[in-house]
């Protein structure tokens, strides 16, 4: 017998249901009880009044308490019995919705078709070009409405792909050792005068020659508008005196920079026809190279130019009794091909060295190979 029919027979074979308990007789109950305290009150009476001392007062006591206590215990029986098949139909109910799920599931395996190695292969290439329109969708959107919205999905499925690195940024000059635009991911911020946090990307102004100063970052929130945002990053590059205007710097090419590096380091991740990056992307720099934390990559050559080529930290003591700390100092690798010019390749490592990271790795604390 499957299961299935074997649970509903045991259902069917049933429980008494409250439709197979007559109503109590109250008026033949109170009658009853009646009796008995019009018994009992009797002997009471014959004992007390007249004094009687024979059986007879005492059996009128017993009878009389008999009858009424007899009428009591009906009025439990019935509430008890009543009670008890109020959880037998809870009981049949949560049978019956275990019947109707099995059911379900017996139908399903039922209707469940073999997958071959072939159908493997549909399944995949459906997924891939469901994630590859997802991702279309998204960059289309973000360029047609540049909106918090539209710019935070794109951000977190990069994010999500591991596409993207810390810093990760974009040219905002027309100067290619000009500022850079960076964008981070959605945090989490609570605004002056609130107690809840709300999501918004940090945007920053990054200069590339060091000696310029660093405009405090914008938070760009999903009640402000882009034009907003743009005119706090201008402001911002004013008061840390930096030149605020095109070609020094241009947010609407740091925003198309943002876009079209999303664009590719998504379709990098989803193996789109792209060649393949060694980490994640931080910068694309100019047509050949672009910086990701594994280090300088060009993008149709098969040229790498790893990260420790570039930076290196080691450890020195400040001073007298002082802790060791770690102090970077900035590396330039030669030229790793010919085609490259001397001028062309200090440019690019001039810009790498704005985007590399201030402080050691973790692993370079733990691992003496790394330092």
């Amino acid at each position: 017998m499957a299961p299935t029919n074997a649970i509903r027979q045991s259902h069917a074979a049933g429980y008494p249901s409250t439709q197979l308990h007559e109503r109590i007789r109250w008026p033949l109950l109170i009658l009853v009880v009646v009796i008995g305290a019009v018994i009992a009150g009797l002997g009471i009476t014959l004992n007390v009044a007249f004094g009687w001392q024979d059986i007879w007062p005492s059996a009128l006591l017993g009878v009389g308490i008999t009858f009424a206590l007899g009428g009591v215990l009906v009025v439990l029986q019935r509430a008890l019995v009543e009670r008890v098949d109020e959880g037998i139909q809870l009981v049949g109910q949560q049978v019956k919705a275990v019947e109707d799920r099995t059911e379900a599931i017996e139908q399903e395996i039922a209707d469940r078709q073999p997958i071959s190695l072939d159908d493997l292969r549909a399944i995949t290439d459906s997924v891939s070009e469901s994630s590859h329109r997802a991702r279309g969708e998204a960059i289309a959107s973000l360029k047609a409405d540049l909106s918090f919205a539209n710019m935070a999905k794109v951000l977190e499925l990069a994010v999500a792909l591991g596409a993207i690195g810390q810093g990760f940024r974009a040219r905002s000059s027309y100067r290619l050792d000009g500022v850079r635009l960076s964008a981070s991911p959605p945090l989490k911020l609570v605004p002056l005068g609130r107690r809840d946090p709300v999501p918004a990307i940090f945007l920053s102004v990054i200069p590339v020659d060091p000696q310029q100063p660093v405009p405090k970052p914008v938070d760009w929130q999903e009640s402000h508008s882009v034009a907003q945002v743009v005119a706090d990053l201008i402001e911002s590059c004013r008061v840390a005196n930096i030149e605020s205007s095109p070609p020094a710097f241009d947010p609407q090419l740091g925003f198309r920079g943002l876009i079209d590096a999303l664009d590719l380091a998504i379709r990098v991740r989803q193996g789109d026809g792209t060649p393949r990056f060694r980490g994640a992307l931080i910068e694309v720099i100019d047509e050949t190279w672009c910086l990701t934390t594994a280090g300088l990559e060009a993008r149709f050559q098969d040229v790498f130019v790893p990260q420790y080529q570039l930076v290196r930290f080691e450890l020195q003591t400040m001073a007298v009794l002082g802790s060791p700390t770690p102090v970077r100092f900035l590396l330039t690798p030669d030229r790793p091909a010919d085609w490259l010019s001397v001028e062309d390749w200090a440019r690019v490592v001039r810009v790498a060295h704005s985007a590399l990271p201030l402080e050691p790795p973790t692993s370079w604390w733990s691992s003496p190979a790394d330092r």
